[in-house]
Parts: structure tokens; sequence; C-alpha cells
């Protein structure tokens, strides 16, 4: 029975590097929505920001498909991306269809002014294709006033705060989330 662990969260909260970690210590395929991001701008180039938001839709319909293709072949996976629900539903419902897949989000969050420091600091280290400086003022905005939830996946969630992250912090984590992805699934549930 495959599992999807989903990593959601706001810009910078740290769901990359945690989602990296899971991988790791799991030995799932990690589906990052800016590691397929950055490919396609490496093949297709890069440009204004409306490109940048073309270049996140086609990352994010890769993702989903081969997060679909790994399920139907009983593989798990992590995805990890800044999901928002209105744009994803429907690539959530279509994985939720695989019949008997488990589902847990990893819900990572913090303060939003830490959010909005981690974002600046990013900005100049992340591929110049995601055009962070030109965006900043209105994903700053966005976390300060429109903070980030958790998705309305079924399945299981957790919640991670990484306003301060320590080794200790991530080791539970990725204890707890190896728990689930051990146990047995119970009877009769499914994703939804």
């Amino acid at each position: 029975m495959p599992n999807l662990i989903v990593i959601s969260g706001a810009p910078a909260a740290g769901k990359t590097t945690l989602a990296r970690a899971l991988r790791d210590a799991l030995g799932c395929p990690l589906l990052a929505k800016d590691d397929f991001k950055e490919l396609l701008f490496e093949e297709l180039g890069f440009s204004d920001r409306a490109h940048s938001k073309k270049l996140s839709a086609a990352a994010y319909a890769i993702m989903f498909a081969t997060a679909k293709e790994l399920a139907q072949a009983n593989q798990s996976c992590i995805l990890e991306g800044n999901f928002r629900w209105h744009e994803r539903q429907a690539d959530f419902a279509s994985l939720a269809a695989v019949p008997g897949l488990r589902v847990l989000q990893v819900f990572i969050t913090a303060d939003a002014d830490e959010l909005a420091r981690r974002f600046e600091a990013r900005a100049v280290q992340r591929h110049p294709g995601h055009v962070d400086a030109a965006s900043a003022a209105e994903i700053i905005r966005e976390l300060r006033e429109s903070p980030a939830r958790s998705l309305p996946l079924a399945g299981e969630l957790i919640e991670f705060r990484s306003d301060v992250v320590s080794p200790a912090g991530t080791d539970a984590l990725i204890a707890q989330v190896r728990a689930w992805a051990s146990s047995p699934s119970p009877e009769g549930r499914g994703p939804g």
C-alpha cells in the first residue's frame, strides 16, 4: 500500500530542508516543485514573473503526474511545494483516486516576520528564474496578511513549527513520520 507524504506550508517555512531530511530517513523519492521548476528554467530559459508562474504550473503538472504513476506502481513518495488549494485541488483529487493510497500531510509554519526574513535572505541564493526580488513585496505581504493553512486533505496531519529548527526537533518529526509510515492502515479507511 503506497504512502503519500505531502509537505506543505508557506514560502521559506523550511519545507525543502525537512522534505530532504525525510527523503534521506525514509528512502522515498522526493518530488519537489522547485526542483522540477529549476530543470525547466535550464531547458526553457527564464525571464519575468509571468514566465516563472507558467513554469510553476508546468512543474506542478509534472510532479503530480509522476506521483500518480509512482502510487499506481505501489511506490510511496514525498511531495513538497507551496500548494495553493484552489489551484491544486483537482491534482490532489486525482491522486486520492489511487486505490489504497495513504496520505500524511506535514504542514510547516513559522512566525510571519521570520518567514519574511527568510524569504528575503534566500532570494539572493535561489535560481534567478524564481524572480524572488521582483515578487518579494507581494509574497511578504501575503505572508503577513494571509498566513498559510494546512490543506484540507483526507488523511493524517502533523503540524511543525520551524521558527527555530533544531536537530532534536527535526529528529522528532522524522520519528513521527516514520511511525506513521510503518503503521498499518486502519481497515476501511482510505484517503477519501
